[in-house]
């Protein structure tokens, strides 16, 4: 009887853990046309929560709510949380929709924020020699113009901009994260040295790469 009792108090208390928070949440701001000054006019937006689910596989997320763009790109809706999980803000495009914002917090209120869809960025990644080299030596390092293949530089090494890589497509985060794609390097047959770095939109990103 005790057990039956302790597994009901359980099932309660982790399906009550899914429950649509009923407190009413604001966002509203405005979307650009990558790193220009034209609105994103008339296009439908969505807000996207990400899927929770417990051990009795009762799932909560998803679409929490919906508006459309005006003819100067402001956007305006409320929504009420299905779980603690972050949100993403999609647009429509052709036939069905892309994510222009991740990581957004729930459960507060956002208000006026400015969303650059498809925002580009220069990488430009620039030297700092410590250690010069020799002839003999090289540096092989991602090269974003194409990942596909490490650049390699042989020595001895010189201060400065090493490359710069422009249109390089972002993704918004409302909350900044690390790329995804680390940049790497090493020198010769050393270890391989990774270097995080944050994306920057509608400007330059600049990777500042130690040699010692």
């Amino acid at each position: 009887m005790k057990l039956i009792i302790i597994l009901s108090l359980l099932i309660f208390v982790f399906s009550g853990c899914n429950k649509e928070n009923k407190k009413e949440y604001a966002i509203s701001g405005k979307i650009l046309q990558g790193c220009t000054n034209q609105p994103v006019a008339n296009k439908e937006v969505i807000l996207y929560q990400l899927i929770s689910s417990n051990w009795t596989l009762q799932t909560s997320g998803g679409e929490v709510g919906k508006t459309t763009t005006d003819a100067n790109g402001n956007f305006s809706l409320k929504y009420k949380s299905k779980n603690s999980n972050e949100l993403r803000l999609q647009v429509s495009a052709g036939f069905g929709f892309s994510t222009i914002m991740e990581r957004i917090p729930s459960e507060k209120d956002i208000i006026d924020f400015v969303i650059h869809d498809r925002a580009t960025t220069t990488i430009q990644v620039k030297l700092n020699v410590g250690n010069f080299y020799t002839s003999n030596d090289t540096l092989l390092i991602s090269d974003y113009r194409n990942l596909a293949v490490r650049l390699k530089v042989p020595g001895p090494f010189q201060n400065g901009v090493l490359y710069s890589a422009p249109n390089y497509e972002v993704m918004n985060y409302y909350v900044p994260v690390n790329y995804q794609f680390p940049l790497q390097y090493r020198i010769n047959n050393g270890s391989w040295v990774f270097k995080d770095f944050q994306l920057i939109g509608c400007d330059t990103t600049k990777v500042i790469v130690d040699i010692n």
